[in-house]
């Protein structure tokens, strides 16, 4: 049961989606299952699962909608730390992640390296502006068909730009 699940939860788009399982009471040395959000037992009561589902539903609305920047199919998950690239995980380091939030949060608009060190490295680092320029090099490395959306604006600093 456990491939079965993992597999579908691997599918793009249907990693994040509740799993309720409906399960023979046999079944209950499958649980707990970290692969299953929740679970019924059979014989199956309609009312139950509706009420089950209703609930997960509105648990994984409130979680996550608002917390995931999205721009075509680049999306980053603000409270888990995840990226993602055409519904495929991207391993970011802390502050690339961040370097891409906040470029994502602030799309259009241009940012001179000192204002990046100050806004995603903070006011207190003391490094080369130039750090600036290989995480972005590194970011762009990473996101893969979006890297021409962040834009390097000569002699000014980056910027992220829809047309890319």
């Amino acid at each position: 049961m456990d491939i079965t699940l993992a597999a579908i939860r691997e599918q793009p788009g249907l990693e994040e989606i509740p799993m309720i399982a409906v399960l023979p009471k046999s079944a209950l040395d499958l649980l707990p299952n970290p692969l299953i959000d929740d679970f019924v037992f059979e014989p199956l009561n309609a009312q139950e699962l509706s009420a089950r589902v209703l609930t997960r539903l509105i648990k994984s609305e409130s979680l996550g909608e608002g917390n995931v920047i999205r721009f075509e199919k680049l999306e980053i998950d603000i409270d888990n730390y995840r990226a993602r690239v055409n519904g495929k995980p991207i391993e970011l380091t802390y502050k690339e992640f961040e370097l891409l939030r906040f470029l994502m949060t602030h799309r259009g608009r241009v940012f001179t390296r000192e204002a990046l060190l100050n806004r995603v490295w903070g006011y207190d680092y003391f490094g080369s502006a130039r750090t600036v320029d290989v995480h972005i090099r590194r970011l762009r490395s990473k996101i893969g068909t979006y890297e021409n959306n962040i834009e390097t604006v000569r002699n000014v600093g980056y910027r992220f730009s829809e047309s890319g």
